[in-house]
C-alpha cells in the first residue's frame, strides 16, 4: 500500500532531469530498505545471541545448584574428604576426650558418616589398649551425641517441609504474577521493561513481581541449603538466578527442577543420614562380646519419638 501511495504521487515524467532525479529517488529508497534489512538481522542476531547466553549462563548456573545439593545431601563418607590417616588421627583426639563437633564441621551425610567411623575407630583403639572401661564410657559418648543428632535431624526435616510448602505457595503466586505482567519470550527485553514499567509508569503488577522474586530467591535459597538461616551471598546468588527478565518457560522450568531434584535429594539425605544414626545407636545399646557379662543395655532407642527409654524390666 506504501508503494502503492509513492507510485501514484511520483511526479510525471516529461523529460531527462526528471527522470535521473526518479531513477536516483529510487535507488536512494533501495539503499535504505537494505540497510534496514540488515539491521534488523543485526538486531535479531544479537537476540539469538543474547537469549543463547543467558540459557548457558542459567543452565551453568543450575549446574552449581545441583553440585551443592549433592555435596548437601550426599551420605559417602568418600564424600567427607577424609582419609583413613586423618580419620584415624581424629579418632585418636576424640578418644582422649575432644569434643567431635570440633573435630568434624558441617551437617551433611557425609559429616555425620565421617563422626559415626570416628565413634566406630575410637572405641576400637580404646579396646585395642586394654581400656574396656573406657571404651564403655566413649560409647555412652557416642550413644548420648547420636540420639542428640538424630533429634536434631528429625527436626531439621520438619523445618525442612515447611520450606517446602512455603516455596511451593509462592511458586504458585509468582506464577500468577508472571502471568499477569505478560512479559515477553525474550529476556533481554523482559529486564528493561519491567523496570521501566515499575519506576516509570508506576505498574503494580511489575512491581509486585520483582518484589515477590526476592521473596522467592530466598525460599529457594532455603530448599537448596536445607537451612532456615541463610548468607546475604547465598540470597544474592539465587537473585541472579531468578529475576524478572525470565521467560515463563524458564521460570517454570527451574521451578520443576527444584522441586523434582532439589526436594527428592534432600528426602533421601535426610533418609539416609537417619538411618545411618538408628544403626549406630543400636549398635551402641547391643553389649560387645567383651561387655557380654555386664548384662544387658540399660536403655533402648525409640525411633518413633527419637528418645533413649529405660528398658522395662
Amino acid at each position: 500500500m506504501k508503494l502503492e501511495r509513492e507510485v501514484k504521487s511520483a511526479p510525471d515524467v516529461n523529460d531527462a532531469e526528471t527522470f535521473k532525479a526518479l531513477v536516483g529517488w529510487h535507488e536512494q529508497e533501495l539503499r535504505s530498505a537494505a540497510e534496514a534489512q540488515r539491521a534488523a538481522a543485526t538486531l535479531a542476531e544479537n537476540k539469538r545471541v543474547h537469549d543463547e547466553t543467558e540459557r548457558h549462563n542459567r543452565e551453568r548456573e543450575r549446574q552449581t545448584e545441583r553440585a551443592l545439593t549433592i555435596k548437601q545431601t550426599g551420605t559417602s563418607l568418600e564424600g567427607s574428604g577424609y582419609d583413613d590417616v586423618t580419620l584415624d588421627r581424629l579418632a585418636e583426639q576424640y578418644a582422649s576426650g575432644e569434643d567431635i563437633n570440633k573435630l568434624v564441621k558441617g551437617r551433611s551425610g557425609a559429616a555425620t558418616k565421617a563422626i559415626i567411623e570416628i565413634q566406630k575407630r575410637g572405641e576400637a583403639l580404646l579396646e585395642a589398649r586394654g581400656e574396656s572401661g573406657a571404651a564403655l564410657v566413649l560409647r555412652r559418648r557416642n550413644l548420648v551425641a547420636n540420639t542428640g543428632a538424630l533429634a536434631k535431624l528429625t527436626k531439621d526435616e520438619s523445618d525442612f517441609t515447611s520450606f517446602l510448602n512455603s516455596f511451593e505457595s509462592q511458586l504458585k503466586q509468582t506464577k500468577k504474577l508472571f502471568e499477569a505482567a505478560q512479559t515477553s519470550g525474550s529476556p533481554i527485553w523482559n529486564k528493561p521493561a519491567l523496570w521501566y514499567r515499575a519506576m516509570v509508569n508506576g505498574d503494580p503488577t511489575a512491581k509486585n513481581l520483582n518484589a515477590q522474586m526476592e521473596i522467592l530467591a530466598n525460599e529457594m535459597a532455603r530448599i537448596t541449603l536445607r537451612s532456615r538461616g541463610t548468607a546475604e551471598g547465598t540470597r544474592q546468588h539465587h537473585r541472579e538466578l531468578l529475576d524478572g527478565s525470565m521467560t515463563l518457560e524458564q521460570f517454570m522450568s527451574l521451578a520443576e527442577e527444584v522441586m523434582s531434584f532439589d526436594a527428592q535429594a534432600a528426602r533421601r539425605g535426610f533418609a539416609d543420614q537417619k538411618r545411618a544414626l538408628q544403626e549406630s545407636i543400636s549398635g551402641s545399646l547391643t553389649p560387645t562380646p567383651a561387655g557380654a557379662g555386664q548384662g544387658p543395655a540399660d536403655y533402648t532407642f525409640n525411633s518413633t519419638t527419637g528418645r533413649l527409654e529405660p528398658v522395662k524390666k
